[in-house]
């Protein structure tokens, strides 16, 4: 049977020229199997009903898109006092978890991509066939940001974007597929800060990005080489000023995991509660550019 995974993200905001582009074809096509589409009228019903994306909130383009990926399964025939093999139904379960992560690897490319609030509210399975029709399963997930929610953005403008887009996807793939596997936590943990209610657990997701992404575990000193290795992969010219946030952003990751808050780190630095925000956003924006340096050097 031919089934499909759907998970709807709000937070697009397309340019005209995009929307339509879209109307009748995928927004960005990774391969044969996997997309990001507009959903149809009765798609858009179905996760609303299931409550899998947030009602509220400017809708930015004309319709909702989300994350689609087809997949076969095997029919299974029982006679009507017979169960599932635990064999059968163990593999149907680790598929459903692939499946599942291949849309997360779509979302966390996404958001490492480029700077913008996107949410993704959960996934719909469902069989596309003659013989059998409607969802199957469906998993939510929760969006832990109301204020996040409430307004998200993700900006896409021209077909120059979804073709960089794609290509950072295409770039992805081909790093891991070498064995760079330090990549998925990276990506992973700095695509989930973006879920984060509070700064502190966005900084801590973030940090632990940075560790993977500079391999910096064995190392007893982690701030100086989580340090180094972003200001080494940013364009960045004042490569001291960006060594001094990653060290900052790094003591103030301490501060809160060993204190419970940032308030040691506060008197130490001088600094207002207000100004956290501002550390962690620069040290954001220096990590993602890292990142994707890294991604498309192990991609070669």
């Amino acid at each position: 049977m031919t089934c499909e995974a759907i998970a709807p993200v709000q937070g697009w905001c397309l340019s005209d020229e995009l929307q339509q582009r879209s109307g009748n074809a995928p927004l960005i096509k990774f391969s044969d199997d996997l997309q990001i589409s507009q959903l149809s009228m009765e798609e858009e019903k179905a996760v609303h009903l299931m409550e899998l994306v947030r009602r509220y909130g400017f809708r930015r383009t004309d319709r909702l898109y989300g994350i689609r990926a087809t997949y076969q399964r095997a029919k299974v025939v029982l006679r009507i006092d017979e169960e599932i093999a635990p064999d059968v139904e163990r593999a149907a379960e680790e598929e459903f978890v692939q499946i599942n992560d291949r849309i997360e690897e779509v979302l966390e490319t996404v958001r490492v991509f480029r700077k913008g609030s996107i949410r993704q509210g959960g996934i719909y399975h469902r069989v596309n066939s003659w013989l059998v029709s409607g969802i199957m399963r469906n998993m939510r997930k929760p969006l832990a940001d109301p204020i996040a929610n409430l307004n998200p953005m993700y900006v896409l403008e021209t077909e120059q974007d979804l073709d960089e887009l794609e290509g950072f996807w295409q770039s992805v793939q081909k790093a891991k597929s070498k064995g760079h596997r330090f990549l998925n936590v990276a990506m992973r943990r700095f695509a989930e800060s973006n879920e984060r209610y509070h700064l502190e657990d966005r900084l801590i997701d973030l940090m632990i990005a940075a560790e993977a992404l500079a391999q910096a575990s064995t190392s007893k000193s982690k701030g100086d080489v989580i340090a180094e290795y972003v200001a080494t992969h940013v364009v960045e010219t004042d490569k001291i000023k960006v060594r001094r946030v990653m060290q900052d952003t790094y003591r103030l990751r301490n501060s809160i995991v060993h204190d419970g808050d940032a308030s040691r780190w506060l008197r130490r630095t001088g600094k207002q509660p207000g100004d956290v925000i501002v550390v962690v956003s620069t040290a954001e924006e220096h990590l993602r550019e890292a990142l994707k340096k890294t991604v498309i050097e192990a991609a070669q």
